[in-house]
């Protein structure tokens, strides 16, 4: 998006306006905390609240274990969603100072392509854009946190909602199931490489106390 301006020197010049000056206080270390702490905490109360609600709603069947598990990593699924979204909007997105949206829009998609390039190590540092780099690398690590902090929520559901139909014999549905589990997989390692490289560009060209999960 150019915004009907064909002048890459405007364009750039507005990016600079947008992106210089923005800060990654710590997203990472917040990241890695709900990893560590929130999630895990979470999961084992609302699993263990949901087995509950599995067993009175299934009774005492051992026919039925697999979807009163079920049952169970649905509460917890819908704990680590809600909880992912609360968490990010309190706890990470705040951490990316001023904030700034929309930092890139002014540019070209093959513009906005070298600077990720330069960011992830494809490409040379140019030094006469690192104040640039680094506003980027920040937001996109804004950008980037909310959904690594949600696919623990999703890919308990889609487990939960695999096991709640296991009964009924395998349909489309449940095959819908697995596929979207190793695919959801695929698209975390991908994001987390992608926020990993934007922090490790941060410590690289910043100050140590930065942080570069």
């Amino acid at each position: 998006m150019n915004w009907d301006n064909d002048d890459p020197a405007v364009r750039w010049a507005k990016t600079e306006r947008a992106v210089i000056g923005v800060t990654d206080e710590g997203t990472g270390q917040a990241v890695w905390k709900f990893y560590r702490i929130y999630l895990p905490v979470g999961v084992a109360v609302l699993l263990a609240a949901g087995c509950v609600v599995g067993l009175w709603i299934y009774g005492n069947d051992p026919d039925e274990r697999v979807a009163q598990l079920g049952v169970g990593l649905s509460f917890a699924a819908m704990g680590a969603l809600v909880g992912s979204m609360v968490y990010s909007a309190k706890r990470v997105t705040p951490l990316v100072r001023p904030k700034h949206a929309g930092g890139l829009i002014w540019l070209e998609k093959p513009e906005r392509k070298a600077l990720m390039d330069q960011i992830e190590g494809k490409k040379p540092t140019i030094p006469g854009q690192v104040p640039v780099l680094r506003g980027t690398a920040a937001l996109v690590r804004k950008g980037l946190a909310p959904t690594l902090l949600m696919f623990p929520g999703f890919m308990l559901l889609y487990v939960s909602q695999l096991l709640t139909t296991f009964s009924d014999g395998w349909t489309w549905f449940q095959w819908l199931w697995c596929a979207l589990i190793p695919f959801m997989a695929a698209l975390f390692v991908v994001t987390l490489r992608q926020f990993r490289r934007a922090g490790d560009f941060l410590a690289r060209t910043g100050t140590a106390q930065e942080d570069s999960l």
